[in-house]
């Protein structure tokens, strides 16, 4: 009995033995199972890694990485800034899903959702396999800012103010939110220029960096700035998306919320962010090298990847009031200013006019309410008059083609050739990263302009390289007198170029230089402008104020070419009290897209010395 109880209790002590063993080896299986880095994060990390999804050009547009670098270090979007790599920055961004979900918002699911989509459709992963967790914040973006559409808008140039003198480009989305409303909401990158002084500006919008803001407005209020106050153009290009690519791209959207970001002019910009999310859309998208990406490359690398579905020009009162008035004939231009003039409103009805007639009509009233010229009952007179009189009318204006952004030439080019001056021969070659000159084919923009950023000529002789001039910054905006919507037309230089002493030696000057004038459409065509310009130089150790009135002449010809004349009479360089005529006429080629040909001829001359230049150029646009 005594053995069989020992047995017995031996047989019950050897049976528990083994038992709590096996269930703490079950526990920390279980445990392990759900905690370990051998299966989960883990063995997605060694998956992600072996499918190379690090490498992806996709992660590398989730990270906005660019040639390696990084442009937002934010550790709220790099979790491993501190050792950043593409391979550190995929372990810890799944690590991150895997996080404590109490964390709520702020847990990797929720911060990253682009991430997380991506890296699950990758893998064909389903989301059983992840923690439950809720992302209130991202849930509200869902419901109230939906992306049924997502468009790409773009904001034509104004070359006066700095910060938008290539232009402005952003997303919109559209689509029904939670309460059945439709709502568009405009996506953009910005910064905001705080300074007047030039050299400080350019310091810190290349090298130092501005700080960006990353927006998230309603569409029509975001737009009303620029088509009411600065008077610019808008298009909307709806972009043709897989249910998948929209979803990353509106995602990532999220991903980019309340960041500090760094904003450079040259180097990551409202063009780059942008083309950044749209190469979300496709592994070729970015492919294309640029020296200075712009929002008109991003608009265009869009149409070239077939992501542009249709397109809308938007078009500012004053520019609208242009196109409209080229069709109008002069009489009845002259009657409808009156009508506005004298305010009979009454006599509209009374009006024998046709499509374009009323649509002038209406859009100037439009733009005299925006001045404040009008009331707001009497814009509603006319709009109402123009419909009614009008009502059986079928016939809209399609101006989704006019003047596009996407036919217009590349914003860089490279130009190379020869020069004689002073009776001598130079090899000449010029870079020009953005934008464009007046010899150059301007009939897409709504006006003749210059846009000169970082331009540099360099002369090259005997092994001898010579700067023949570098503009930092110039612009030059000829706006055709209108009796509508008037136009002021403008000039402002600032860098190194050549000026002229008495005996009209070649001196070099540090300069800067502006004025202001008019321009008149003789045709559509043939167009002439005048400015009167003042300027400061500094060459010679010396600084001295001068003024140069210029008188030109553009006309485009047939077979593809232009003719580009300038005069100028310019007054007391050197601070001498000399003057010389200087006389230049360009006349260009358009090969096609991508080339151009020109020749220039320059002749100089006071009352005791002349002087003459000639160049040929072959240009490269890029």
């Amino acid at each position: 009995m005594i053995a069989f109880v020992k047995n017995k209790a031996c047989n019950f002590s050897l049976k528990k033995g083994i038992i709590i063993p096996l269930l703490f080896f079950l526990f920390v299986e279980t445990s392990y199972a759900r905690n370990d880095d051998d299966i989960y994060p883990a063995h997605l990390i060694k998956d992600a890694v072996a499918a190379n999804l690090h490498n992806s050009p996709v992660w590398k547009s989730l990270l906005h990485v660019s040639d390696g670098k990084l442009n937002i270090a934010d550790p709220n979007f790099i979790l491993s800034k501190d050792n950043f790599s593409l391979k550190n920055e995929l372990e810890q961004t799944i690590f991150s899903f895997f996080g404590d979900i109490d964390k709520g918002d702020s847990h990797g699911i929720c911060k990253f959702p682009a991430r997380f989509f991506w890296i699950k459709s990758e893998l064909n992963l389903g989301d059983d396999i992840f923690p439950h967790v809720q992302c209130s914040a991202f849930d509200e973006y869902l419901k109230k800012a939906p992306a049924d559409e997502i468009s790409l808008v773009f904001v034509s140039e104004n070359v006066s103010n700095p910060s938008s003198m290539m232009g402005h480009v952003f997303l919109k989305l559209s689509g029904y939110n939670f309460k059945s409303n439709y709502v568009e909401h405009a996506v953009s990158f910005f910064t905001i220029i705080d300074t007047f002084n030039i050299p400080y500006l350019i310091l810190k919008s290349t090298i130092i960096g501005m700080e960006g803001f990353f927006s998230l407005l309603p569409f029509n209020e975001h737009i009303d700035k620029y088509l009411i106050e600065e008077k610019r153009n808008v298009w909307e290009y709806r972009l043709k998306l897989s249910e998948n690519n929209k979803k990353l791209m509106y995602y990532h959207i999220w991903e980019l919320k309340g960041l500090q970001m760094k904003y450079f002019f040259t180097g990551y910009n409202c063009a780059t962010v942008i083309h950044n999310i749209l190469s979300l859309s496709s592994e070729n998208f970015s492919k294309k090298n640029y020296l200075w990406i712009t929002p008109k490359d991003v608009a265009k690398e869009a149409y070239q990847n077939k992501l542009i579905s249709d397109s809308k020009l938007i078009p500012s009162d004053a520019w609208y009031i242009r196109m409209l008035s080229d069709t109008v004939d002069s009489d009845t231009q002259g009657e409808i200013h009156n009508l506005f003039k004298n305010k009979s409103f009454d006599t509209i009805d009374n009006q024998d006019l046709g499509l374009y007639e009323r649509e002038l009509v209406k859009s100037y009233a439009s733009y005299l309410y925006n001045e404040q010229r009008i009331t707001k009952e009497e814009l509603d007179t006319v709009n109402r008059t123009m419909n009614e009189s009008f009502e059986k009318n079928e016939y809209d204006i399609d101006l989704s083609e006019y003047k596009s952004p996407l036919n217009t030439y590349d914003d860089s080019q490279l130009n190379f050739g020869y020069k004689r001056k002073k009776d001598k021969n130079y090899l000449k070659l010029n870079l020009l990263p953005a934008s464009n000159t007046l010899s150059d084919d301007n009939r897409e923009y709504f006006n003749e302009y210059m846009l000169k950023l970082g331009e540099i000529s360099l002369l090259y002789r005997d092994g001898k390289i010579d700067i023949e001039s570098f503009q930092l910054y110039a612009m030059k905006t000829l706006i055709p007198w209108n009796r509508f919507a008037k136009g002021i037309s403008g000039e402002f230089r600032l860098g190194l170029e050549e000026h002229r002493n008495k005996e009209l030696e070649i001196k070099k000057s540090v300069n800067v230089a502006g004025g202001v004038g008019l321009t008149k459409k003789l045709t559509p065509d043939i167009s002439v402008y005048f400015l009167w310009n003042g300027g400061l130089g500094y060459g010679d150790s010396s600084f001295y104020p001068y003024v140069y009135p210029e008188l030109g002449t553009i006309i485009y010809e047939v077979l593809n070419m232009k003719t580009f004349f300038s005069y100028k009479y310019i007054f007391n360089q050197f601070g001498s009290l000399n003057f010389y005529h200087d006389l230049s006429i360009t006349q260009s080629f358009f090969w096609n897209k991508r080339f151009k040909i020109s020749g220039t001829y320059e002749y100089k001359s006071n009352n005791k010395y002349s002087d003459s230049a000639y160049e040929f150029l072959f240009h490269i646009f890029f």
